[in-house]
């Protein structure tokens, strides 16, 4: 597709405003760049909003509607919760409108290498922090530069998801040879055992989806339901799960004890905070910052209740609508393997906050189709 000049100098500025973004989060543990990072996410809102009024020019009234909407609760829900995650995420949709997914994901997929590598090299040479988690049975968890194991495992699952979506049509035993050394590698350095799953679990179904099995199991109606409305499922889910440890249910303190304490801290939080329409400020502390000033950790892993709870009820619909319709237009252009990362997403959020979080999660990017009904398109 041949695009205006104009429209060029926008996506150009949509791809620097994501590299800002991402450089913001990926470099947050190396202290010499916190000014650069500032700066960087202030100019990445800046050409965001460029692209924004760019875009919003050719847009429908209904378009004009519902984006409007969104911005304003994200914007009311950011001053409640003191967070920008949510708004962020509406304006990199709105800002790609000209933009293929496909073509994001690939830029992501060399960025977040090009950036993990330079991270590790700051570890190396002692300019960044580095965290290490031991385990009770003498395992020594380390986050290679980052602020937590757990993140540098979660991205290299994402590294491996967005390699399959890359490569899956001409996915080859050495293919999955490569994944399964990104597996022994978070084992070996972090051992990030939801990321390690996670990879497990791709690379099964990716073998079934080679098999042809996935397409037929996603042809049952009530199977392509459950995933269509997983996001909306899986909240019920964790919700549930949060009320049975608070009433003291034996099987969900078994569960509990195995998935290191994550329902408890459900449960915690709901006890602690209310539902409402736009969230509240949660009072978080991390593992190395708990670590640090001798505290215990309060963290909120699952992705359902963090959003709830965080960003408010009219949040979480407008999340909720992206979910069931993007997985729903997945289904309807036939593009399974995308149907299984967004699905494997959605399961990793029951034990991390990553769902909804650019820098970990790029299959956001789809939802733009909801915001535009763009058409289908062919990846690779």
């Amino acid at each position: 597709m041949n695009y205006p000049k104009k429209e060029k100098t926008i996506n150009i500025l949509f791809y620097i405003a994501y590299s800002l973004e991402i450089f913001y989060w990926m470099f947050s543990n190396v202290n010499s760049f916190t000014y650069l990072r500032v700066v960087a996410i202030k100019l990445a809102y800046f050409l965001l909003i460029v692209c924004f009024i760019f875009n919003m020019r050719k847009n429908f009234i209904k378009d004009y509607i519902f984006i409007g909407i969104c911005i304003l609760i994200s914007y009311i829900s950011m001053k409640v919760s003191e967070s920008n995650s949510i708004l962020l995420i509406i304006l990199f949709l709105i800002g790609m409108k000209e933009l293929k997914f496909d073509k994001i994901l690939k830029f992501d997929f060399f960025l977040k290498i090009a950036f993990i590598v330079c991270v590790i090299l700051l570890y190396e040479f002692g300019l960044t922090e580095n965290y290490y988690m031991h385990r009770a049975d003498g395992t020594v968890r380390s986050s290679m530069g980052f602020a937590h194991p757990n993140i540098f495992g979660t991205y290299i699952f994402l590294l491996c998801c967005e390699y399959v979506y890359i490569n899956y049509k001409n996915m080859k035993l050495y293919n999955y040879i490569i994944i399964l050394l990104f597996s022994l590698l978070i084992n070996y350095f972090c051992d990030s055992r939801t990321a390690q799953i996670g990879i497990v679990a791709l690379l099964i179904l990716v073998y079934l989806y080679n098999k042809g099995l996935v397409d037929k199991i996603l042809k049952i109606k009530i199977i392509a339901s459950i995933i269509k409305y997983q996001f909306v499922i899986l909240t019920i889910i964790s919700y549930l799960l949060g009320i049975l440890y608070i009433n003291e249910n034996r099987s969900t303190i078994q569960i509990n004890n195995m998935v290191s304490n994550r329902i408890k801290m459900i449960a915690t939080f709901i006890e602690e905070y209310d539902l409402n329409l736009f969230g509240n400020d949660l009072e978080l502390l991390g593992t190395k910052a708990a670590s640090e000033e001798r505290r215990i950790a309060k963290v909120l892993d699952n992705s359902y209740i963090k959003i709830i709870l965080q960003y408010g009820i009219l949040v979480y619909l407008i999340l909720a609508f992206l979910f069931s319709k993007g997985i729903g237009k997945a289904q309807q252009e036939k593009n399974n393997i995308l149907v299984i990362l967004l699905s494997l997403f959605c399961v990793y959020g029951m034990m991390e906050n990553v769902l909804i979080l650019l820098q970990y999660n790029v299959f956001l990017l789809y939802f733009s189709k909801i915001l535009y009904n763009k058409k289908g398109e062919e990846n690779n």
